[in-house]
């Protein structure tokens, strides 16, 4: 079963028309003297906490009566799972839906991103490499090319960073693995801790999501892999081989607020952010809905 975007139209005696959503919207604000603002609130994984901040506050100045509430980062499982109890409004996730986190839910593609290696060593002078990457998790212990150690920093085994990781190579994958037996290298929990530390880590090196280090406005120099760097063509095109989807999640009939934010979203205007910011607006705008 398909649930398309929201379409429902109010048609005034005048001759001009609103969305229904955003009728209901104000006079909702009106019947409450407009005192308190209507609040949408989002969260789930680290990757879509800036991009969805830097949307809020876009469509708080197209809607004043919205408060837009990004929470700190709840994973892409605790996104899925607080969206679908209704704890929050909309959830984001950075892998797809399993078959029992689809059911009674509504989810839609948001953009396609791209996973890349960063470091706060803005001269690095390095193109990363399959061959390097493989020094770098094997032997703990590596250099830039002016000699300078390179501090790598990993996420949790199980986290989808790190199963991205390991797709570059199957020797980078058993170099990996073993690190966790062997605890030799820098940990971070979320994608915003592991952006803090490698800002802060001299000579630092982590994988994270180029969506989060732009629309962030971290200060991390974002290296080419392989000769490829990560950008919305090579992206589109494949040739930049790490690459994800961001996906979003509602309850069924969400309020019109929310279907209405969840338009933006998907709008030019938003889809224009997500561009500015690394991304690739996803090509569907199809809500789905197992019943």
């Amino acid at each position: 079963m398909t649930c398309t975007r929201h379409s429902s139209w109010f048609w005034p005696r005048s001759g001009w028309s609103w969305p229904l959503s955003l009728v209901l919207i104000a006079l909702t604000t009106t019947l409450s003297g407009g005192a308190l603002a209507q609040t949408i609130t989002v969260g789930g994984s680290g990757v879509g906490v800036g991009i969805f901040t830097l949307l809020g506050a876009a469509y708080q100045e197209r809607r004043p009566g919205i408060r837009i509430k990004v929470l700190q980062s709840l994973g892409s499982a605790g996104g899925i799972k607080a969206a679908r109890a209704g704890a929050i409004d909309l959830g984001f996730s950075a892998r797809p839906l399993n078959s029992d986190e689809q059911a009674g839910a509504l989810w839609f593609p948001i953009a396609d991103t791209a996973m890349v290696f960063v470091t706060s060593k803005l001269d690095h002078g390095l193109d990363m490499t399959t061959a390097k990457l493989l020094e770098i998790y094997s032997k703990h212990v590596s250099t830039w090319p002016d000699g300078r150690e390179i501090r790598a920093i990993l996420r949790p085994a199980h986290d989808s960073t790190t199963v991205m990781l390991r797709t570059i190579a199957p020797e980078v994958a058993a170099a990996v693995d073993a690190i966790y037996q062997e605890h030799g290298l820098a940990m971070a929990a979320t994608d915003q801790e592991a952006l803090d530390l490698a800002e802060h880590l001299p000579g630092s090196l982590t994988l994270n999501s180029l969506l989060a280090v732009r629309a962030e406005r971290r200060k991390l120099a974002v290296l080419p892999l392989n000769g490829v760097a990560a950008t919305p063509e090579t992206i589109t095109s494949g040739r930049y081989p790490l690459r994800f989807t961001l996906f979003a999640i509602l309850k069924p009939s969400p309020r019109p607020e929310v279907s209405d934010f969840a338009d933006f979203v998907q709008s030019p205007a938003g889809e224009k952010m997500l561009r500015e910011n690394g991304a690739v607006a996803a090509r569907t705008t199809t809500r789905n809905q197992i019943p």
